[in-house]
């Protein structure tokens, strides 16, 4: 259930608004599609602007779709009238937002910087930031802080570059939040660039991965 909250339809990873969107009563239905007939369900549902978690040119494969509480009624009567089977996956969107924020880790009440922890839940631009900045302030013969540019909203793009030496090496370049819905994938590289810096003095594989690359990872791409 709880990697299902990863596709919650924010806009992106960042918080972009102070204004956060709720989805009290939301719920997200799984239905099945059996005949290729139903590509006619498919296409109703889309034009009443269903929020699907699911992409999928294949008609008879499972799809998950967030239903906002005011449609819930229209969008059953929508399945009904196609005779698709259906159930319920997650009956409040809501209630699972309120369950992440109370896993949440703060940076500043985390015992260290690279504390697993942060790895477990979702963070805002200013958090993911505030960490890269003392990441590489807490490491500073071994990464390097770098801006890339800005977003169309006007933010910064901050990569972080680990290097092991002055050499002109080949570089490799990671890259996360890219598309909407892509907080996994920032939390991803975050985990990875802490996990080298954490451990580029005891394992051989990210020793050896530095020894032949510089690695730049920029946790957010459109911020």
């Amino acid at each position: 259930m709880r990697l299902l909250l990863l596709f919650l339809s924010f806009s992106c990873f960042f918080v972009l608004t102070e204004q956060l969107a709720r989805f009290d009563g939301d719920r997200v239905f799984r239905i099945f599609p059996e005949e290729t007939h139903d590509l006619r369900l498919l296409k109703e549902l889309r034009e009443l602007q269903f929020d699907f978690w699911t992409e999928t040119i294949i008609s008879t494969k499972p799809l998950d779709i967030r239903v906002p509480s005011a449609l819930i009624p229209t969008f059953i009567a929508t399945i009904k009238k196609f005779n698709v089977k259906f159930e319920v996956m997650i009956d409040n969107v809501q209630h699972l937002v309120e369950e992440q924020k109370k896993q949440h880790a703060p940076l500043n009440e985390l015992p260290s910087l690279l504390d697993e922890a942060f790895y477990s839940s979702y963070h805002t631009y200013d958090e993911v930031v505030s960490w890269l900045q003392q990441l590489v302030a807490a490491n500073p013969n071994l990464t390097e802080l770098i801006n890339v540019g800005k977003s169309y909203e006007g933010r910064i793009q901050w990569a972080v570059k680990v290097s092991t030496s002055q050499a002109n090496k080949t570089a490799l370049w990671f890259d996360g939040g890219l598309h909407a819905r892509e907080w996994i994938s920032t939390g991803a590289v975050i985990y990875m660039l802490g996990h080298i810096v954490s451990d580029h003095a005891s394992d051989p594989d990210v020793q050896a991965l530095l020894a032949e690359f510089d690695v730049l990872r920029d946790a957010g791409i459109k911020p």
